[in-house]
């Protein structure tokens, strides 16, 4: 019966990581391809004999960065990571108030707040494009990398219920305590927002 219920484990151990083997193959395999495409001697996925390049090289790289007379590719890769940066440094402070506020005040009307992110996260984002291009465009801010900043990051909020999962648990009673009675120290918040691995 034991020896039964061995084999059973092994068999079911060995069925699962064979599925997961698979689907991770099926995952890794392209994004492999690509890779190794890129680093292709001809610059080209059309040239290549078989599935794989047969040669390897940095030249396209090197023109990619260096060669701007037809894309300056240099400039457009500093605009994305300005851009990134910045939405994610103030996409998660808005987060992080925005799930301290919803999780330690009560007031009027936050069910129905929750309830209408909620409703509101049902509806694709470009629903709302014109509504944005005109308040951008009474703003001047079209075609401006800091127009962009803040369109990723007044959307950023919207997010906030996974934050407020940890700020809900891990605060102690006294933490909300004083939370709800006055403006709370930036030790209180920032222990709220952070959840400690001791928890």
């Amino acid at each position: 019966m034991k020896r039964s219920k061995t084999v059973g484990k092994v068999l079911d151990y060995g069925f699962t990581y064979g599925i997961l083997l698979i689907v991770s193959f099926l995952f890794v395999f392209p994004c492999l391809w690509l890779i190794l495409a890129s680093f292709s001697k001809s610059g080209s996925i059309y040239s290549f004999n078989g599935f794989f390049p047969t040669e390897y090289s940095l030249d396209t790289f090197v023109k990619l960065f260096t060669d701007t007379q037809m894309y300056d590719f240099p400039k457009w890769f500093l605009n994305s990571l300005v851009v990134g940066i910045f939405s994610s440094l103030f996409g998660t402070i808005l987060v992080i108030l925005t799930a301290y506020v919803i999780s330690f005040f009560q007031f009027k009307s936050r069910k129905a707040m929750m309830k209408l992110t909620l409703v509101l996260g049902m509806f694709p984002s470009f629903m709302g494009m014109s509504a944005v291009y005109i308040l951008m465009t009474q703003f001047k801010m079209i075609n401006s990398i800091w127009g962009l900043v803040l369109i990723y990051s007044a959307g950023a909020p919207m997010g906030y219920l996974v934050q407020k999962g940890f700020s809900t648990r891990s605060p102690s009673r006294s933490t909300r305590q004083r939370a709800s009675t006055g403006p709370a120290t930036p030790t209180s918040s920032g222990r709220s927002s952070c959840p400690s691995p001791s928890r």
